[in-house]
Parts: structure tokens; sequence; C-alpha cells
């Protein structure tokens, strides 16, 4: 979303040249893009370092997945996580895929929080209701399943 916000000319004037961005250690690193991402309303009230050093594992993690991940068809079905605090609007393109009632699941707080404490607890619950399930539903040991 900080992205997303520079695009759209917002801070344009805040970016910095590759070379000072690469003199900065890691702790200056967070507290540049925390004054960045709270000037451009892409963090909640009162994010702090704590919070951004967190998000950025957590985008660092997602960006590794994507390009470790390899493209295969999908067997079974689809399950969707949302936020509570999210629009309800912003998942219509899911259910026109498909998506079955019972499978969207809404846990307490938006995209990015619902995986940090206290709120990844409930995350975790309901995915683990969730491979409970489909493992019943599964044929044979785990280690023969395609």
């Amino acid at each position: 979303m900080l992205a997303i916000s520079l695009m759209r000319g917002q801070n344009l004037d805040r970016l910095l040249p590759a070379d000072r961005l690469a003199a900065m250690s890691g702790e200056e690193h967070i507290d540049f893009l925390l004054d960045l991402a709270q000037d451009s309303d892409v963090v909640p009230p009162g994010a702090d370092r704590h919070y951004l050093a967190t998000m950025l594992g957590f985008w660092s993690a997602n960006l590794r997945l994507y390009h470790r991940y390899e493209q295969r068809p999908l067997r079974g079905g689809i399950t969707l996580i949302c936020g509570a605090d999210e629009d309800a609007a912003d998942f219509d393109g899911w259910r026109a895929l498909g998506l079955a009632s019972d499978a969207l699941h809404v846990v307490a707080g938006d995209h990015f929080s619902m995986g940090t404490e206290p709120l990844v607890a409930g995350l975790a619950e309901v995915i683990g209701h969730v491979l409970a399930e489909s493992e019943r539903d599964l044929p044979g040991p785990i280690g023969d399943r395609p």
C-alpha cells in the first residue's frame, strides 16, 4: 500500500537516492519507512517500529514464497480468511469464482494485523480448524497425497 501511495504521487518529495538508502542501518530503514508510512496513512494509527518491523518480515516472507511458487492445477476448494476490519465487497471476486459460503472465515483485524500478536491466535485457530477438516476429507496417509 505504501508503494501505491507513492505511485499516486503522495510523499514523492520524501524519497531518497539509492546511495543514501544503502548507507542507512536496518534501524534507520525502519524509522524512515515508518515515518513515510504514517504520513501516507498506510499503517494503522499508533503503529510503531515493532509493528512495521513485523510487517516487513511478513512482506519479505510473502515475497520469498511468491518467487518460489510453481503454479499447478488446484485440487480441492478455496478457503478465504479475511479480517473483520476489511470491506466485505473486496472479496466479491472470490465469491464469483464459486467460493462456498462455509469457506469464508472472518477473524479480528485486517489483512496485515491478523498475522500479529495478539490477533494471530484467532487466525491460527481458524487455520487449524480448516486443516483438520481437510485432513478428514482426504483419503490415505498424508505422505501418499499429491
